[in-house]
């Protein structure tokens, strides 16, 4: 098929510069994360007078630049996307640079996924630190704590390992339409209720971590609805999982999920995620 000297329809050329509603969402979510950042960081500099730097805060930055880089990618792949199911609908020409942009938005998709995940997890591990001063003194709680940890790293990085094996090679990976047997359908399933079951029982076990031990202690009424409001925020983000989940389960169409569903709620659910730790 030659693709010689196509051109995009003027109206292809307006619409691209405005902004579409997913554009709109990633922009959104990660100005709600940062915000959030923002105040829970300066909320601790004015009580300590220094900038936060404990294994929680640092966790917490790096929640925030992964958060940024994975809206910066799927920002940069919006318009390329639109642009090709526009041509697949006849609705614009093919154009010169087609192929080059749809390899590099295939290879942000997968790259993507990553930071996603980082983002995620960066949070899980900022909280599990927060909670880990609680179990100081208690062996039994410290080792439980540990093995939380355990947990937390061998999840994320299994995560890891499914986007991989989401399609049967890296050519596949990032070569359009290569991606589309029924393994590799079976495969990208496999790694959606994964991901979705490791990020649920990471959360329960953080949070069940300081249960026992929080009315144990004596610390006073503020501090623990202070804790319980971050339990109250952990499970939004737990429900926003599981509709990101079901909603790219309900939108599987001849083995693709549907793309803008998984930009909107990776965004919902990484600004979710850091608001959780803006508390």
């Amino acid at each position: 098929m030659s693709l010689e000297k196509p051109t995009r329809p003027e109206a292809s050329e307006k619409e691209s510069t405005e902004l579409t509603p997913t554009q709109r969402g990633v922009i959104a979510s990660l100005c709600v994360g940062t915000v959030f950042v923002i105040m829970r960081t300066g909320a601790r500099w004015f009580k300590n007078r220094r900038v936060p730097a404990k294994m929680e805060d640092l966790f917490m930055y790096l929640a925030l630049v992964s958060f940024a880089i994975t809206c910066s990618l799927y920002y940069a792949t919006i318009d390329t996307f639109f642009n090709v199911m526009a041509i697949a609908a006849g609705e614009m020409k093919p154009y010169a640079s087609l192929e080059h942009d749809v390899r590099v938005m295939l290879y942000e998709f997968f790259t993507v996924q990553f930071f996603f995940w980082l983002t995620l997890w960066s949070v899980k591990w900022s909280l599990l630190f927060t909670f880990k001063r609680l179990t100081d003194g208690l062996p039994l709680y410290n080792r439980i704590w540990w093995a939380v940890l355990v947990f937390s790293v061998l999840t994320f990085i299994g995560c890891c390992i499914s986007n991989f094996t989401s399609c049967s090679s890296m050519h596949a990976w990032i070569t359009a339409g290569e991606c589309a047997t029924a393994r590799d359908s079976r495969a990208k399933d496999i790694s959606l209720w994964f991901s979705l079951g490791a990020d649920l029982a990471t959360d329960l076990l953080i949070m069940a971590v300081p249960v026992r031990v929080i009315w144990n202690l004596r610390i006073s009424p503020v501090e623990k609805i202070s804790i319980g409001v971050v339990f109250l925020v952990g499970i939004l983000t737990m429900a926003a999982a599981i509709i990101r989940s079901v909603s790219l389960e309900s939108s599987v169409s001849s083995g693709q999920v549907s793309t803008t569903w998984l930009i909107l709620w990776a965004g919902i659910e990484g600004a979710v995620g850091t608001c959780t730790r803006g508390k």
